[in-house]
């Protein structure tokens, strides 16, 4: 369905619903429905008894999305977005001195609901986000291991990557909690702000969750001094970085950026002078 108050593309219809990839129902402003569909095809939405073409249409399984869609081929599929997945986990940012020496150490509790059917690694795609960093480990990747989890170890786009499922235990797999742990070696964590966003995707299970609270830990100081996500810009998302390091006790020299040999509140505030734009705002 697309809808435009002010006209679809300058024109007078307000909203416009396709069945099976192609332009069904038309609405205009101060008109009935009006169907595109030849009669032969217009029972599928039911009709007026006097007319061939203004349609009663009765709509059910909407499924909304936030991006223009041109592939159809899920339309059968009542549950697209697949079943809801609870998240809870830790996350550990290690900042390198290059943007693709970043690592993450990530570990999780993933509990499956009601409606899902279980996840088999072995046979699913897995679907891994943290931050700016994302990849996909391909159906098939995962193997069995002698202690009953599942584990994949690889290198996905340059990145060595990590990750181990023990599986979930419970009648028909449901309603159960596996755990995850993962680590992601010559990653790029440019960009990757404070609080993290997390999500996760087994199949057709898939959740998302926001860690308001990470390590965050650096190897060397960053090329910019307090660019410390490597983005090309001292911003707030910095501060929240230095901040975090500093609330965990951090000692590296990348943080401490008077030269006292401390890292405390003096060191945010000499970031607050490195700002690239006015007020810490983010570069375009």
């Amino acid at each position: 369905m697309v809808w435009d108050n002010a006209g679809i593309n300058g024109t007078r219809a307000l909203f416009q619903f396709y069945f099976d990839g192609a332009l069904a129902l038309v609405g205009e402003a101060g008109c009935p429905v009006r169907s595109t569909l030849p009669p032969s095809r217009l029972n599928y939405f039911g009709r007026h008894i006097w007319d061939t073409v203004h349609a009663d249409a009765v709509l059910d399984n909407l499924v909304f999305y936030d991006v223009a869609k041109t592939d159809f081929s899920d339309r059968f599929n009542e549950d697209p977005e697949g079943a809801p997945l609870l998240l809870t986990a830790a996350a550990t940012l290690t900042l390198g001195p290059k943007a693709d020496d970043d690592a993450l150490a990530l570990q999780a509790t993933c509990t499956l609901s009601e409606e899902s059917d279980g996840i088999d690694p072995l046979t699913e795609e897995v679907h891994l986000q943290a931050g700016t960093f994302s990849a996909t480990i391909p159906t098939g990747s995962f193997r069995s291991t002698a202690n009953g989890t599942f584990e994949f170890r690889g290198v996905l786009g340059g990145v060595r990557l990590q990750v181990e499922i023990a599986p979930p235990q419970g009648p028909q797999k449901k309603s159960s909690t596996f755990a995850l742990t993962a680590t992601a070696t010559g990653a790029n964590l440019t960009g990757t702000p404070v609080p993290v966003t997390l999500r996760l995707t087994i199949g057709n299970d898939s959740g998302s969750t926001t860690l308001t609270t990470v390590e965050v830990t650096a190897q060397s100081p960053p090329a910019v001094a307090g660019d410390y996500n490597q983005d090309g810009c001292v911003d707030h998302n910095d501060l929240t970085l230095l901040l975090t390091a500093m609330n965990q006790g951090a000692t590296a020299p990348a943080f401490d950026l008077n030269g006292d040999g401390h890292v405390n509140i003096a060191d945010t505030r000499k970031l607050v002078t490195l700002f690239t734009n006015p007020g810490g705002a983010p570069c375009q």
